[in-house]
């Protein structure tokens, strides 16, 4: 027994013949001279797809193999996955960088209450606790500054063959402004 599903869109039953179960073949065997279509393999005039030559609602448009009825497809204006992510979603990092960018009211040694982002105060504790004696934290500390500073170095460093690109490409613009050929 063939069991008809509801569609989640509409709700409508779902058809497995589509609306044009019981339209007429397009040119029944003896109508015509030929059939529409060919004969099945078993020979008993049946049409190989049952939808071949059906129309959807409006009448133009076939329905068959990736051409599903309009009811059935996507509405204009509406998300192809309705239930996906929401807009304004944040990832972790976002959230993260969020969080370090706060700021909060410390009081220093001397008593004074000053603004700080959350990631200064943190820096500042290690800073503390390396001058306490804490070893992780001053080797964290160092660590992170030496990255900071390998970085800088990488991005400021010119090698030669940098320098001899530059000086060819300064070299022909002077040459097409009409400056002196050499």
């Amino acid at each position: 027994m063939e069991k008809n599903n509801r569609d989640p869109i509409t709700g409508e039953r779902d058809d497995p013949l589509g609306d044009c179960a019981n339209d007429p073949p397009a040119n029944p065997i003896g109508a015509g001279d030929t059939p529409a279509e060919p004969i099945g393999d078993a020979g008993d005039g049946a049409r190989s797809d049952p939808r071949a030559g059906c129309a959807d609602e409006t009448g133009n448009d076939s329905v068959g193999y990736r051409r599903p009825p309009k009811k059935h497809r996507f509405p204009k204006g509406k998300s192809g996955n309705p239930v996906g992510r929401k807009k304004g979603v944040k990832n972790e990092a976002t959230i993260l960088n969020e969080l370090l960018q706060k700021t909060i009211r410390i009081r220093g040694v001397d008593g004074r209450t000053r603004t700080v982002t959350i990631r200064e105060a943190i820096l500042m504790r290690f800073g503390e606790k390396a001058l306490k004696g804490d070893i992780k934290s001053a080797a964290f500390l160092l660590n992170r500054q030496n990255q900071h500073a390998s970085n800088e170095s990488e991005q400021t460093e010119m090698d030669q063959d940098d320098h001899a690109i530059i000086d060819a490409y300064l070299e022909s613009v002077g040459r097409s402004d009409g400056g002196p050929k050499e």
